[in-house]
């Protein structure tokens, strides 16, 4: 993971690659609440980046804090090391406006921790939420989020967000409403509130994983 060939290396470099040019070519957002400077956020318990150019763009969504320090050279923070991390990225089309607008207003949903940004003219021309997401004109409108973000190859996934405003578990009040489906939830529950118990009382069951039994190996939930 350290490595500039990994995965997560190739995947950044051209935005590390554009933040030391003095007119990038790419217009991104990278954002973290635990930021490479170890500030802290009271924003969303959300860490990723979006970068697009005249063709393509990814939306990178992960759990790895300290991540990517996009003012010098790749590098994989130790402290991630110790820990299981999770990632996704989703390739999208630039001329996909319906789900490049769609990641925009979700971050604009959750208001994330932004510690790098450039977007270029001609996105901020064809879209208003882009000049929202540079002055961090967050929406206070909605609370909750559920819209298409689909790939370059055709997959069409469905983004969840909501703001601090939105009181309700996410995975049993949206998530499972939303699909229709019982939940297994292995998630981070340190967050701003309680840890928030399972869920059987509904029609959609959401319960919380504590422990994942693999043969010859326990994973247990530390948090």
């Amino acid at each position: 993971m350290a490595d500039k060939s990994s995965i997560f290396g190739q995947t950044i470099s051209p935005v590390i690659d554009a933040v030391g040019t003095s007119s990038p070519a790419i217009s991104y957002v990278v954002y973290n609440d635990q930021p490479p400077d170890s500030s802290t956020s009271s924003g969303a318990h959300s860490k990723g980046l979006f970068a697009i150019d005249s063709n393509t763009g990814f939306w990178l969504s992960h759990s790895v804090p300290r991540f990517p320090a996009v003012d010098q050279s790749y590098d994989f923070p130790d402290n991630a090391r110790h820990n299981g991390q999770t990632a996704i990225c989703m390739s999208v089309g630039a001329d996909d406006s319906e789900t490049v607008n769609n990641i925009v207003y979700q971050l604009l949903m959750i208001r994330p921790k932004i510690y790098g940004i450039n977007i270029l003219d001609d996105l901020i021309d064809k879209s208003k939420l882009w000049d929202d997401l540079v002055h961090k004109k967050w929406i206070k409108t909605d609370t909750q989020s559920q819209l298409s973000v689909k790939t370059i190859n055709g997959l069409d996934l469905t983004s969840f967000a909501k703001s601090s405003k939105y009181d309700k578990d996410i995975y049993s009040a949206l998530i499972a409403t939303a699909f229709k489906e019982d939940f297994l939830v292995q998630s981070w529950r340190n967050g701003a509130g309680e840890k928030l118990p399972s869920d059987c009382k509904d029609k959609y069951k959401v319960q919380n994983v504590d422990r994942i039994q693999i043969p010859d190996i326990g994973v247990k939930d530390v948090d």
